[in-house]
């Protein structure tokens, strides 16, 4: 099994335990997600994922653990912050068929789904809309990202790089900073305050507020 797109019948049915520790790995997989996301970051040697796979009737369900050190870059000085991983996850993943029904199959009389059948009011104007797209989304839940149909429309295939990435986005801090009193960059010279004292004038006022200077409120 791979960390990529993978199809999803050729797990067990019984599900699958999948195991990854090799550190050039995940680099790798995340190496796009790095620049979507514009993360200047980096995954530590000891990062390891244990996950378990289950195909079910109408989705997918994914148990799992990613542990191990993250290097970020510090959200006041920029100096590097290593941080520790430890994210246990349970997420089921539902199949884009029941979610994502091709027009074509829905024609008039034609039963759902769900097995409720649809008037054929509601079924003309599907079918009317089907001519300006080829598909309608029927469920929001379903992760494009994570779970597709294949390219011969056979059965479904699952990007297991992409879910633990998502994990891991959960599991960091929305701004990493290197210890909790981090003094930051001074806004002038750019200097990082944590390591010595510049001579800059911290005083002096924004320029965009100098309109506001001699301004005299009355009591």
């Amino acid at each position: 099994m791979r960390l990529t797109w993978f199809p999803v019948n050729a797990i067990k049915p019984e599900g699958e335990t999948l195991r990854v520790d090799e550190p050039d790995i995940w680099p790798e997989v995340w190496a796009d997600y790095l620049a979507q996301f514009d993360m200047s970051g980096r995954i530590g040697p000891d990062f390891r994922c244990e996950l378990f796979v289950l195909p079910q009737e109408n989705g997918c369900l994914v148990r799992g653990e990613l542990s191990g050190t993250v290097y970020l870059a510090c959200s006041r000085c920029m100096e590097a912050v290593d941080l520790a991983v430890k994210q246990q996850f349970d997420t089921f993943e539902p199949y884009p068929v029941g979610g994502f029904k091709r027009f074509a199959d829905l024609a008039p009389g034609k039963t759902h789904d769900k097995g409720r059948r649809r008037n054929e009011d509601s079924q003309g104007r599907r079918l009317e809309e089907a001519q300006k797209r080829d598909e309608l989304s029927i469920d929001p839940d379903v992760d494009e990202e994570v779970m597709r149909e294949t390219a011969d429309e056979r059965g479904m295939e699952i990007n297991l790089g992409a879910l633990l990435w998502q994990e891991l986005v959960l599991a960091l801090p929305i701004k990493a900073l290197c210890r909790p009193d981090c003094k930051g960059l001074c806004p002038q010279c750019g200097k990082n305050l944590n390591l010595e004292v510049c001579s800059c004038d911290t005083e002096s006022l924004d320029p965009r507020l100098a309109v506001l200077r001699n301004l005299k409120i009355k009591h």
